[in-house]
């Protein structure tokens, strides 16, 4: 799943709604080309946004404890407000201007011909009184003369071509169509925030957001930090009994209202989630548990190795697959059986991308990249002779990339998907693929659970 960084996220969207009402406030004074270029800016400025609110909305589909809820009704207001005040009301301006002129556009004004050479040195006065040194103002003075020369020599003004009137009205529609999505998306996650999240899928989201966090850079740096230091203060004597202890004065780490939560079910997360969903646990609360919970899934790692040295180099090859999953070492054998009790529901090549949703759903997966995938599958060691009809490439799953990748397959449904399809023109997908693919995942996970 794609990264999002929040906070220019955040950023981003102040920035926008500050410039959508500038436009609008100073939409009578200014002139044809700054219309052109400020609505040219704020389309992909909001164009942006929308795509990084769909990530937005993937991660929020998996988010546990709901961080960003008031985040989500404050944007709600936000993007209401802006829509029924300002670019609402400008959309019907325009529209009966349009009616009335045939025409969009600003006025014809005259410009003031910028040229450092000739504004810098009406401000020597001025800056002297303020106190500026004589010899600091001359080095500022040689150095604009030089850029403007040299600038001059290889570079001439960029003349901006004329734009068509109905273009631009087009792309005030096009603004307002974008600022109408971002809306409905902080309407839709306002909403996700009220579901209640199921026992049987609160496990499963807790796995992912822990996993998430630590292939962050924020988290993956974190990580390392930690292990990195625990070495350095044992002059690189880490042994089992070490990383026991530090596995219980990760306590310390968990802010006091969610200790008893880790203490009790830090090696049960389906029951650590089930406690979680039932506390109003607040963001810098939550992100804690999840860094303390990442830090000591991966004490449990190094001390499984320790204790199975042959689970370092399993019988099976490689390269794709966890080799410990919740304080315990993945028997390959085991796995290659469950992976071919759902191989026999493969019956074309993009059949394949299902079994690798249901093994990336379970935590199975270390490596989610297609092709190490599909070389794994065909190595000798696994499937070599799998008929021709369903033998796969990383193309033959790279092409679902996008909503099925996004979000885990249970919180998969129709609206949403026929939603996403539509607005990133995703033409090959079909109007059942949802459905289907669904459908073939829940099989696959209950071949994969049957014993």
């Amino acid at each position: 799943m794609e990264n999002l960084d929040y906070s220019a996220f955040d950023r981003q969207l102040r920035n926008f709604v500050m410039m959508a009402e500038a436009l609008e406030s100073g939409w009578d004074d200014i002139m044809t080309l700054e219309m052109t270029i400020d609505l040219k800016s704020l389309c992909l400025k909001a164009s942006r946004l929308c795509a990084m609110a769909d990530t937005d909305y993937a991660l929020q589909q998996q988010d546990l404890a709901h961080l960003r809820t008031q985040r989500n009704k404050d944007w709600d207001a936000t993007f209401n407000q802006l829509l029924s005040v300002t670019t609402g009301p400008l959309m019907k301006r325009v529209v009966e201007r349009l009616r009335q002129t045939g025409r969009v556009e600003g006025h014809s004004c005259t410009l003031f011909p910028c040229r450092m050479s000739q504004v810098l040195p009406q401000l020597g006065n001025m800056l002297a009184e303020d106190g500026m040194q004589p010899d600091n103002w001359n080095s500022i003075m040689a150095s604009s003369a030089e850029v403007e020369l040299m600038i001059s020599e290889v570079v001439r003004p960029t003349v901006f071509p004329g734009m068509d009137y109905r273009e631009r009205f087009w792309m005030l529609y096009e603004l307002f169509a974008m600022q109408c999505y971002l809306l409905f998306h902080f309407r839709r996650v306002v909403a996700l925030c009220t579901k209640e999240v199921t026992a049987e899928n609160a496990g499963i989201r807790l796995r992912e957001v822990i996993r998430f966090y630590s292939e962050t850079p924020q988290g993956r740096g974190e990580l390392q930090r930690y292990w990195l230091a625990l070495k350095y203060d044992h002059d690189d004597h880490v042994d089992i009994e070490l990383l026991h202890k530090e596995k219980k004065c990760l306590r310390q780490n968990v802010p006091a209202c969610l200790q008893v939560c880790f203490m009790s079910h830090a090696c049960d997360l389906d029951a650590l989630a089930l406690d979680l969903i039932s506390m109003n646990v607040m963001p810098e609360e939550y992100l804690a548990l999840i860094d303390a919970l990442a830090k000591w899934q991966m004490l449990d790692e190094k001390i499984q190795m320790m204790l199975h040295p042959e689970a370092c180099k399993p019988e099976l090859y490689n390269e794709v697959f966890v080799l410990v999953r919740e304080g315990k070492p993945v028997d390959m054998n085991e796995l290659r059986g469950r992976v071919e009790r759902m191989m026999k529901l493969v019956t074309r090549k993009n059949h394949w991308f299902c079994l690798w949703c249901v093994l990336c759903h379970r935590g199975y997966m270390a490596d989610r990249s297609y092709g190490a995938f599909a070389r794994q599958m065909v190595h000798r060691d696994w499937f070599p002779n799998m008929p021709q009809a369903i033998r796969f490439t990383a193309d033959s799953l790279s092409d679902y990339s996008g909503y099925f990748t996004e979000r885990d397959f249970p919180v998969w449904n129709q609206s949403d998907y026929i939603r996403y399809r539509d607005t990133h023109n995703k033409r090959k997908w079909g109007e059942s693929l949802c459905d289907n693919f669904r459908a073939l995942c829940y099989q696959m996970d209950e071949a994969f659970m049957n014993s």
